[in-house]
């Protein structure tokens, strides 16, 4: 014989109390929500203000603003950095200053370049017509080579 046990048939359980038609239509009482306060605790103080979002683009424009042939590139950006900066409400101090520092090196710049290209004309249509060597003209002294010059005063 085997050891096997006999099956039952599945009974489902009733419900030993019928609820009536009044306590089903009643809604559930739950515990009253804990009301949360609208100001942030005492001691997280005051947001920040917020920030300009361009200070980074203007402090570079005016560090580029202090180098001799970047200047020109510095005015550009503060002068970016200071236009996005009022766009968003901001002012930028660094961006001013950028824009005044570029501006007065790149004056610096064409005061130079206008007075040493006229000279480096001078000494290159000079070398020019003397040939290679070196040749003193009045208080001058010219030392042409084929592919440079170089010109000095003979005190």
């Amino acid at each position: 014989m085997s050891d096997q046990q006999p099956t039952q048939a599945y009974v489902a359980p009733t419900s030993p109390v019928e609820p009536t038609a009044a306590a089903s239509s009643a809604a559930p009482s739950y515990p009253a929500q804990p009301s949360f306060p609208t100001q942030p605790p005492a001691g997280w103080g005051p947001l920040p203000a917020p920030t300009n979002p361009h200070k980074t683009l203007s402090i570079v424009g005016f560090i580029l603003s202090f180098f001799f042939l970047l200047n020109f590139a510095g005015l550009v950006v503060s002068i970016v950095a200071m236009v996005k900066s009022r766009r968003a409400g901001f002012g930028s101090g660094f961006a001013l200053a950028g824009i005044i520092i570029g501006g007065l090196g790149v004056l610096l710049t064409l005061a130079v370049l206008a007075m040493a290209i006229p000279a480096l004309i001078d000494g290159a249509s000079t070398c020019a017509e003397l040939g290679n060597g070196t040749h003193v003209i009045g208080d001058r002294v010219y030392t042409c080579t084929p592919g440079s010059f170089y010109v000095s005063s003979s005190w």
